[in-house]
């Protein structure tokens, strides 16, 4: 989890169809809870099966502590017939404000107060 809350999710997958991969997933602070929201992304593609049943004991996630939002992943792969190993990070994007003028409040006529007050609304 980053500074901001957000849950990263990398593991690695394979099936009769699929060779050895890593991919990553993950859910912002504000999403449903108990729901990885974000799309899942493959970023260690297999190519070819191997004979080595070493798969899986060297994956690691982290977050780096020098700015508490980037996550470091390394992992095991096949892209050919022996294991390799990836290194990614990433980072989340965090939602820009996403905001609008609702309303304008206007001041009475022939008031002596001249300020005008805007009402905004975040989306």
């Amino acid at each position: 989890m980053d500074k901001f809350g957000n849950i990263a999710l990398a593991y690695s997958i394979a099936g009769s169809s699929k060779y050895p991969s890593l991919r990553y997933t993950g859910r912002s602070d504000c999403d449903p809870l108990g729901q990885m929201t974000l799309p899942e992304k493959e970023f260690a593609a297999g190519t070819a099966a191997s004979n080595n049943n070493r798969w899986g004991d060297y994956h690691h996630m982290s977050v780096d502590p020098s700015d508490d939002k980037t996550f470091w992943f390394t992992g095991m792969f096949s892209p050919e017939a022996n294991w390799s190993t990836k290194i990614v990070s990433f980072q989340f994007e965090q939602a820009a404000l996403d905001g609008k003028a609702a309303g304008l409040i206007t001041p009475t006529c022939g008031s002596s107060n001249n300020q005008v007050g805007l009402v905004f609304t975040n989306n």
